[in-house]
């Protein structure tokens, strides 16, 4: 092999070696992407738990007073708990019509929570909306407001 040769070849690898760093690193670590799976899991928990406390706000007026409540479980009866620390959610009541939603989050996100809901049942209108973004790792809590449509 030549002078010419071996410095193509070093480059090449070089190259290469440099790609696949750069892959690696604009994708992340495989345990970040396992710790980002568990957020996105505890976003779809927290989605799905203000979903069912809407639907009762809506049907009853009342805010849940408990997470562990039959109507905000799972459909085998279980609760709603962190993926990781098998402990439930936080639920934080403010006042009538405004609560919060509470997880502890592995990676600084941002973590995104949205459901826009209008829903009428039996003459009742009502709606929320949830829009939060919160960044950071550890406990983040996502606010969420009920009010009667004008």
């Amino acid at each position: 092999m030549s002078g010419t040769s071996k410095i193509i070849a070093g480059f090449s690898v070089v190259a290469v070696v440099s790609a696949i760093v750069f892959g690696l690193f604009s994708i992340g670590s495989p345990e970040h992407r396992r710790l980002a799976r568990f957020d996105a899991l505890r976003i779809n928990d927290l989605q799905v738990l203000s979903r069912r406390m809407f639907q009762h706000h809506s049907s009853s007026g009342e805010i849940l007073p408990s997470l562990q409540s039959h109507r905000l479980r799972k459909p085998n009866g279980e609760i709603y708990n962190d993926p990781v620390t098998l402990e439930p959610y936080e639920l934080v009541i403010l006042d009538e019509v405004h609560f919060q939603l509470c997880a502890v989050f592995e990676t600084e996100g941002p973590h995104r929570l949205r459901n826009d809901f209008n829903w009428d049942k039996h003459s009742r209108s009502t709606s929320a909306m949830i829009e939060v973004s919160v960044t950071g790792s550890g406990r983040q809590c996502f606010s969420i407001e009920f009010s009667p449509e004008s």
